[in-house]
């Protein structure tokens, strides 16, 4: 295949930001024609440089890539691309067959491959995950098309020990900000990683990420998951049909997520007998005060209505969500409630109710948090509550195989992170790359 010049520019990729562009050898078309000249040319019996150079010109084309950016429109995108101005008509009337182009937003993507000479051969607007291409044929009739994003998955897997919080320990491994929340949302239901997490404490992890052709990660799952600790003992997390369960099978959901907000800390735990610091007496405290800076959001730990909404004079701007028929939770001193929040509304596991503050009796911003259980106050930190949902018996076999395996992965990703308490951390790998 000595008569395709430019077979091998074809394959890269072009990247860049807001504008860039690159020419490549043999888009489609030009790959059409470098074929029916080279051909040609081994017909004759002759390598004319003349023909050689006329197949080369044929297959070449400049491809255009970038962001739209804000303020960006379509008219606005093909002007600066040099696309004549007849063109641009025909060319948004196909496009606008399979989309709106008022709908663009700053982060869609473009693609626009002309020839060498300025002739346009197709416009791609990738939004999402799909992409809409306008291209056009040889006899310069335009088709509009609509496709899916080809997406490459990629799994990866690292390790580590933890040296300080679990935040600093995995990121300091280069992991990203998503995907340490994704591992701390697996065992959200198990632990606490703001106050369980202690030294020496291990983890380890397995993850697939479905990558668009520019890189960038447009799925993300957690394999499986595995955190060994002190405070914790260990806990084990396998995907399985699109729910993590523990290597016995139980399912990871549960009726309350392990606290009500992150970035805090306790200053004060379920008691019969604390001194109170606004009453200088000692009573008791039936809640969990959590101190955290004022407008931290505040979750629901459950699914649930809420019960009560308004100002309660110890506990100051206070919120009731009743979960079911023997569990209420309440949240006060709050600085403000989150926008639409009122009596009879159905609010979801996880959902922000209101933000953190000093209203009522407090001394500083935090949230006090407290549970019922068929109308008595309980302690929340010392709450078991069963899994929502177990592996079906008839399935359980296959998920222990799956199970097995994948631990046995992370047992080998583990062993080099291993050591006594305070050793460093594995660093970050990749595993390999998937169609």
């Amino acid at each position: 295949m000595k008569w395709f010049p430019g077979v091998e520019s074809w394959r890269k990729t072009v990247a860049g930001g807001r504008r860039s562009a690159s020419v490549i050898g043999l888009a489609v078309g030009g790959l059409l024609a470098g074929w029916a000249i080279a051909r040609t040319m081994r017909g004759q019996g002759a390598a004319s440089p003349m023909m050689a150079e006329a197949a080369r010109e044929a297959s070449a084309v400049v491809v255009t890539t970038g962001a739209l950016g804000r303020g960006g429109t379509l008219a606005g995108l093909l002007e600066e691309v040099s696309v004549p101005r007849v063109e641009q008509a025909a060319l948004a009337r196909e496009l606008a067959r399979i989309f709106d182009p008022r709908r663009l937003r700053a982060e869609d993507r473009y693609r626009v491959v002309r020839s060498t000479g300025g002739a346009m051969r197709e416009i791609v607007l990738t939004q999402g995950l799909t992409e809409y291409a306008v291209s056009r044929s040889s006899a310069g009739a335009y088709a509009a098309t609509e496709r899916d994003v080809p997406l490459t998955a990629v799994e990866g897997r690292a390790a580590g020990v933890l040296n300080d919080s679990l935040w600093l320990s995995m990121s300091g491994q280069g992991m990203d900000a998503d995907l340490i929340a994704d591992f701390a949302d697996v065992f959200a239901w198990e632990i606490d990683f703001n106050v369980e997490p202690r030294t020496g404490d291990r983890f380890a992890l397995s993850w697939e990420d479905r990558k668009t052709p520019d890189g960038r990660v447009a799925e993300r799952r957690i394999l499986a998951a595995l955190y060994d600790g002190r405070q914790t003992g260990r806990q084990t997390a396998i995907l399985f049909e699109g729910d993590h369960y523990d290597e016995d099978g139980r399912s990871h959901y549960r009726k309350f997520l392990k606290a009500p907000l992150a970035f805090r800390r306790i200053t004060s735990r379920f008691t019969l007998h604390r001194f109170h610091p606004i009453l200088r007496i000692f009573r008791p405290h039936l809640g969990i005060d959590y101190a955290a800076p004022r407008g931290t959001p505040i979750m629901s730990v459950g699914d649930g209505t809420v019960s009560m909404k308004g100002w309660k004079t110890a506990y100051g701007n206070y919120l009731e969500i009743r979960h079911n028929s023997v569990y209420t939770t309440c949240y006060g001193h709050m600085s403000r409630y989150a926008k639409g929040i009122h009596p009879g509304q159905a609010v979801k596991q996880g959902q922000v109710v209101g933000y953190v503050g000093a209203t009522g009796w407090a001394t500083g911003p935090h949230l006090d948090f407290r549970v019922r259980k068929n109308g008595a106050m309980v302690n929340f930190l010392t709450l078991k509550l069963p899994p929502e949902k177990n592996i079906p018996s008839g399935k359980l076999s296959e998920f222990k195989i799956l199970a097995a395996r994948r631990l046995q992965e992370l047992s080998e990703t583990l062993k080099p992170a291993g050591g006594p308490p305070g050793a460093a951390a594995s660093p970050h790998r990749e595993g390999d790359r998937k169609n």
